[in-house]
């Protein structure tokens, strides 16, 4: 009966031990998700007047490498 005892109180604990780190592990992988504002704010920072032909052209090089 000792035995049995032990093995469930060891379950248990084993139990509980997992169930600490897994509820830990989901809170440090935070996805976000930039609205269609946001992409646009950034494109229009990043791509100017001067610098859009090289910007599509790297557009352009990302496609047909994807491909």
């Amino acid at each position: 009966m000792k035995h049995i005892f032990s093995i469930l109180l060891i379950g248990l604990m084993l139990f509980a031990v997992g169930c600490a780190e897994s509820d830990n592990a989901g809170g440090d992988t935070e996805t976000t998700v930039k609205t269609m504002d946001e992409y646009r704010a950034e494109a229009a920072e990043k791509i100017t007047e001067e610098n859009a032909e090289a910007e599509l052209e790297k557009l352009e090089a990302e496609i047909t490498d994807d491909e």
